[in-house]
């Protein structure tokens, strides 16, 4: 079971994507921001990650690239 996500922003889908948010499961579930100056379109992707096992914490692999354009 993940015991949280990290939410992770590019400006374009194949770039690099820098971490925005880690969302511990107790927090919830929701992610809002507002979007960045600079571009009208992001990309984001998430990643799941277990809780700390021997100092170790363990993430699955990223989710698809979701583009979010601006209103």
């Amino acid at each position: 079971r993940a015991a949280g996500y990290k939410v992770y922003r590019s400006k374009t889908k194949s770039g690099k994507y820098k971490l925005v948010k880690t969302i511990n499961k107790a927090s919830g579930l929701t992610f809002t921001e507002s979007m960045p100056k600079g571009s009208k379109v992001w990309y984001y992707k998430v990643c799941a990650f277990e809780k700390p096992k021997k100092g170790k914490r363990l993430s699955g692999n990223y989710s698809s690239a979701v583009k979010v354009k601006a209103k």
